[in-house]
């Protein structure tokens, strides 16, 4: 161990957790006997031990806290020794190990040196020797070894120049168009997220999407969909809804289960989870490439605080490497404020590469028709499915088609939210939803006031002091567009 060792414990932990954790990016970079305290070394040795034996058979292996705690306290029979390294472990594990880039870096820098020091007692022992042919012995120990290190100008001169001509050739390629599941709407092997509250039709829609998937059928009239295999995932709900919906879509996926796949948790295993070792999603969206996988709904299929980035980057990432072979349709909730598009970290929305708000439009408790709002689109324009559900005689289907009305429709609307407020007089949010939601639904009015309000916007909210009051609303003269002095975030 070289006395220029950069990490202090707190460093030490991190790096133990991004080699328990993330072992693709680190393996071969961390090495145990870098660790100066006995334990950590102890655990970096098994840590290492046990990827060496299943990372080859299984890239997707991971040590979770429980798997790793085992064998680390297999032979330990005292107390404190058990208690301090179960303190360890956790430690390691609830770690957010934020700048990760800068410290893999830092450990990799640490290792070259190290291994040059480690190289050059060698050519100095060959010096030593004392032979005619020991400098040249000793010259092509020190140049062997620099030109396999990490980081040394001969390698990355290399790599720089087979990236180069690895990009050009790829550049040389015709560009691709656009293949589509669904024109103009959804893409083929692309990640789609249908945001939406419960009850508002997303499992409707997904259900009616791979019927007309596996059949190479309409989604409605004048929107075909392309013919192709389909996994239906879903981790709540009993298999008698599930027969149920099926049977009003006229569509027996028992006898179409070599193409359509219903994988819900009465069954025997149930769906794992994303991230779950020896998910099974990655490679059957390879083998049955093209293909689809929809998702309803996206919180029963991890661990964790949906709200953290740490948590649902490596969800996302997932999802993401299974566009490679097909289309990726998932279904999640929206956040209980209107302007909010999905529930939970930014970092879904992030990693999608088209989203839709799904939203019922009802005429009393009855769903008139759902709107599929697109908010972003990689692909192309962003358009607005406005679907009629029909239910006749125990039968379900869609009719409708591209809402063209759309933007025109929230401009009116809007409007006239707009016209209940006044420039100096505060109106409170329960007297413009009595004005309204009669014409044009609560939920409408609610939207446009979360989404026209703020700091900027063209309205101005506060709340009185007193808990649970609602909200009030003025609009915002040109001159204090920029204040926000009379302004209280809303929740």
């Amino acid at each position: 161990m070289s006395n220029g060792y950069p990490f202090d414990k707190v460093l030490q932990i991190k790096l133990l957790a991004l080699l328990a954790r993330h072992p693709r990016r680190v393996l071969g970079i961390i090495n145990p006997k870098y660790f100066t305290a006995g334990q950590y070394t102890e655990i970096a040795q098994i840590v290492q031990e046990l990827y060496d034996k299943y990372l080859p058979k299984n890239p997707d292996f991971r040590l979770d806290y429980d798997s790793l705690k085992a064998v680390v306290l297999a032979k330990k029979t005292d107390d404190d020794e058990r208690k301090h390294l179960k303190q360890l472990l956790k430690e390691m594990y609830d770690l957010h190990c934020r700048n990760s880039h800068t410290l893999i870096d830092e450990a990799r820098k640490f290792l070259r040196t190290e291994r040059m020091h480690e190289v050059l007692i060698q050519a100095e022992r060959q010096l030593a020797n004392g032979n005619g042919d020991s400098p040249d012995k000793a010259f092509e120990i020190v140049k062997k070894a620099y030109e396999s290190l990490p980081l040394n100008g001969a390698n990355a001169e290399t790599s720089i120049r087979e990236l180069r001509d690895s990009l050009q050739k790829q550049m040389d390629k015709p560009p691709r168009e656009v293949e589509w599941d669904v024109p103009g709407f959804f893409p083929m092997r692309a990640t789609i997220l249908f945001a939406g509250r419960k009850g508002e039709g997303k499992s409707y829609l997904l259900q009616a999407l791979g019927k007309a998937s596996r059949e190479g059928s309409e989604l409605v009239k004048g929107l075909p969909v392309t013919k192709r295999r389909f996994l239906y995932l879903v981790r709540e709900g009993a298999q008698e809804l599930y027969d149920q919906r099926f049977r009003e879509l006229e569509f027996d996926y028992r006898k179409q289960s070599k193409k359509f796949q219903l994988w819900g948790p009465w069954m025997e295993p149930m769906p794992p989870k994303i991230l779950e070792t020896g998910a099974p999603y990655r490679e059957w969206a390879k083998e049955f490439a093209p293909c689809a996988i929809a998702i309803d709904g996206l919180r029963r299929f991890f661990d964790g605080d949906e709200n953290s980035s740490e948590v649902m980057d490596p969800v996302g990432q997932e999802l993401t490497s299974w566009t490679r072979g097909a289309s990726v349709y998932i279904a999640h909730h929206r956040g209980r404020s209107k302007s909010v598009e999905s529930r939970g970290s930014t970092a879904i929305e992030d990693c999608v590469s088209v989203q839709y708000v799904v939203e019922a439009r009802r005429q009393g408790r009855r769903i008139s028709k759902i709107e599929v709002r697109c908010v972003k689109n990689w692909y192309g324009e962003e358009k607005t499915l406005l679907l009629e559900p029909h239910w006749d005689d125990g039968k379900f289907w869609f009719t409708g088609g591209e809402d063209t009305e759309a933007e025109d429709r929230w401009a009116r609307d809007k409007e006239k939210v707009l016209s209940r407020t006044s420039v100096t007089e505060w109106r409170s949010r329960t007297a413009i939803l009595e004005d309204l939601e009669g014409e044009i639904g609560r939920d409408r009015v609610i939207e446009i006031l979360d989404s026209e309000s703020g700091h900027n916007g063209k309205l101005r909210a506060r709340r009185s002091s007193k808990p649970g009051a609602p909200f009030e609303y003025r609009r915002v003269r040109k001159g204090e567009a920029g204040s926000s002095a009379d302004s209280e975030e809303e929740e």
